[in-house]
């Protein structure tokens, strides 16, 4: 799922946000296709992607109280955390290389974990 709606995202064309967005670079997010397929976890719910008008994805995920999002640097394979508690305003922050196996993993972490808080 996540690897299609990214080969979505990679038919858009630069100037595709009213003659603005820029175009994301096809390789860079096969790229981060795979690296899902290869590290997030396989009993995680699946997020929603979107494309930012810079070229980057945004990725985001709702759980419970928490709404979360990932927004990816595809070019740096660098990607910032924010998990918001929409009842308390608890904010969680963290920067993360993608590059590397043990940023993925938490990743899966913090996401299992936000959704036990719910439980």
């Amino acid at each position: 799922m996540v690897r299609t709606d990214l080969e979505a995202l990679a038919e858009l064309e630069e100037g595709w946000l009213d003659g603005k967005g820029h175009a994301p670079d096809k390789t860079q997010l096969a790229c981060l296709a795979t690296a899902f397929d290869t590290f997030y976890g396989p009993s995680l719910p699946l997020p929603y992607l979107y494309l930012t008008a810079e070229g980057g994805v945004q990725v985001e995920w709702s759980s419970g109280d928490w709404e979360i999002s990932l927004e990816i640097d595809l070019a740096g394979q660098v990607a910032e955390w924010q998990a918001l508690n929409l009842n308390t305003q608890e904010c969680r922050e963290d920067s993360l290389n993608l590059a590397k196996p043990e940023d993925w993993q938490k990743i899966n972490q913090n996401l299992q974990e936000l959704s036990l808080e719910n439980t």
